[in-house]
């Protein structure tokens, strides 16, 4: 007994401009077939409608949207799909649920109006939050190898954003507020960084395992609710932040903060307004400057390194409270000199703003090495405001 033949539909012939409008769960099915055929790029829920199967792949560029407010129910179901490296699909639809969404290539840009549960982006998958737009995830974010998040507008999640060996970007404009409301948990060797001039927001960061904080041109600077958390498990693997400044920065065993000058970031002093180190390593070079307001160290070490020391050195400077209980300074030379000293030298490494024994405790816990024999190096406090490397000929 032959099966009565199924109704050819009439959405193809509704496609009016590369826009088609849709009413219910079947129409949506059959205009992504229409996107991925080239017949429409365009897909306009006009009715509110439930998911009772998952989506189906985009597969070329196209945009999804409301012209009149209406929504989709996922039902916990994937309503928003992607494949292809070339595929950009922009949304500006909300979508109501606990669905898991993929980004599985391409990228998915947020327009005004957009919501989603859950975004999860493999491989080379992207999402973008361009600025003035403002993009809330009802569940959660995940980022997992090469996928990449670019931030220029206001992210809402409800649960912290795991970034593992993936790309996170904070790109303001500088009009609009550039900020992730949650948490952001960076590690696996994955990059947070922010675009030279920058002033952003998250809640709060932690940066693991060879991941890295940073704006290689320039400076920028990153506010949280908490310090930023720089650690790392992997003693090979130190986690980094460089070229960002910050209200409070937290490092721990692995952890590194980095202040480079003769590049990029010369000319410009860091400023980290609380700084502890618990562990960490607060490393200058070249003729880099970092301002604390206030500094407390338990363990750890600041570390100078001195590639020339017949250039201005870095310096670190302490502008307020400063506390000193453990870890130690070291002075790393370059382990050849160009052209010995020919007199005496002082080179400032360590100011305070008013006396403080935090340089005499600094002091006692002080190490030199990376100078050749014949050069006579030792430390020296001057004014009990400044504490300096003295370098002279043997």
């Amino acid at each position: 007994m032959r099966r009565p033949s199924k109704e050819p539909s009439d959405l193809p012939h509704r496609v009016r401009d590369g826009i088609i409008t849709i009413r219910n769960e079947v129409e949506y099915t059959e205009a992504i077939e229409l996107v991925n055929s080239g017949l429409a790029f365009v897909i306009d829920v006009i009715e509110p409608f439930k998911l009772t199967k998952a989506a189906s792949w985009f597969l070329r560029s196209a945009w999804l949207t409301s012209s009149n407010g209406s929504y989709i129910e996922d039902q916990g179901l994937s309503s928003v799909q992607l494949k292809g490296l070339s595929t950009t699909l922009a949304l500006s639809l909300r979508v109501l649920g606990r669905g898991l969404n993929q980004v599985f290539e391409g990228r998915l840009v947020a327009e005004p109006g957009a919501e989603l549960p859950t975004i999860l982006l493999v491989q080379k998958g992207g999402l973008s939050v361009p600025a003035g737009t403002d993009f809330t995830l009802s569940q959660g974010l995940d980022a997992t190898p090469r996928g990449g998040l670019l931030i220029g507008g206001v992210l809402r999640v409800s649960q912290p954003v795991g970034v593992r060996e993936a790309r996170l970007i904070l790109c303001p404009d500088g009009f609009h507020p550039c900020a992730i409301h949650q948490a952001v948990i960076a590690e696996q060797g994955s990059v947070v960084a922010l675009t030279p001039g920058a002033r952003a927001y998250v809640e709060s960061l932690t940066l693991k395992d060879d991941s890295v904080l940073e704006c290689r041109e320039g400076r920028a600077r990153l506010e949280s609710d908490s310090a930023i958390i720089v650690e790392s498990g992997q003693p090979d693997l130190p986690a980094r932040m460089r070229g960002v400044d910050a209200a409070e920065v937290r490092l721990k065993p692995g952890g590194i903060y980095e202040c480079r000058g003769h590049g990029g970031w010369a000319g410009e002093p860091a400023r980290v307004d609380t700084l502890h180190n618990e562990g960490g390593v607060v490393e200058l070079e070249g003729d880099a400057r970092l301002i604390c307001e206030r500094y407390e160290q338990s363990a750890g070490e600041i570390r100078f390194e001195l590639s020339d020391p017949h250039a201005p050195p870095p310096r670190l400077m302490l502008d307020g409270h400063c506390v000193v209980t453990g870890g130690r300074l070291v002075v790393a030379g370059p382990g050849v000199l160009s052209e010995p000293p020919r007199e005496r030298v002082f080179l400032p490494l360590v100011e305070v703003r008013r006396d403080a024994p935090v340089l005499t405790r600094l002091m006692e816990h002080a190490w030199i090495t990376g100078f050749p024999e014949g050069v006579l190096t030792g430390f020296e406090l001057v004014g009990n405001r400044t504490l300096g490397l003295v370098i002279a000929p043997g």
